[in-house]
């Protein structure tokens, strides 16, 4: 792997948001406060509600090892690039039965999903090439409009992202409340 990665033989990596983590951001469970880093290292790391010392986040210690803040630019074909080209491109993708289940408005465990993504896999393909290849197409003429666009929209980056923070898990959200 390190060879590859020196070589630049990796052509790109799929992730999911880490916002999603429960310690993504520094934050203050209690009050109810999140923020980035940056604004951390502006104000302190008190809380501003109550002035306890605030949980310091998963990102707030990356950019501290990296000497830099985390720093991404999202290309035309949707990928993400490290513009210090330390990294190989990336894509962020929803998992196929939280992009089914925003989509109809229903739970990730609920037997309405898992049939249709059942359907999905053994009709398109495996989940990763459902989501970063299958054309959108084949997607809508099996599982609908709406799970087709969903799809697209996570390949895109067209997602809502509230990060987790103190133990609240953050959320990525492909339609706001009002659209489901």
């Amino acid at each position: 792997l390190r060879a590859a990665l020196a070589d630049g033989a990796i052509a790109y990596t799929v992730e999911f948001h880490p916002e999603e983590g429960k310690y993504h951001y520094d934050g203050h469970r209690k009050c109810g406060v999140c923020q980035h880093p940056a604004t951390t290292l502006e104000t302190g790391d008190r809380c501003p509600v109550c002035g306890r010392k605030m949980t310091l986040g998963v990102l707030h210690r990356m950019e501290a090892l990296a000497g830099r803040p985390a720093a991404v630019e999202r290309r035309a074909d949707g990928m993400l690039s490290d513009p210090s080209g330390v990294r190989p491109p990336f894509r962020r993708l929803v998992g196929l039965e939280t992009v089914i289940a925003e989509a109809v408005g229903h739970g990730r465990n609920t037997k309405g999903v898992q049939q249709t993504y059942q359907q999905l896999v053994a009709s398109v393909g495996n989940e990763l090439h459902v989501l970063s290849a299958a054309p959108i197409e084949a997607i809508a003429s099996v599982a609908g409009e709406r799970v087709a666009e969903g799809v697209a929209r996570s390949r895109a980056g067209g997602v809502a992202v509230s990060p987790g923070y103190d133990g609240v898990y953050g959320t990525v959200r492909l339609w706001e409340a009002e659209h489901v």
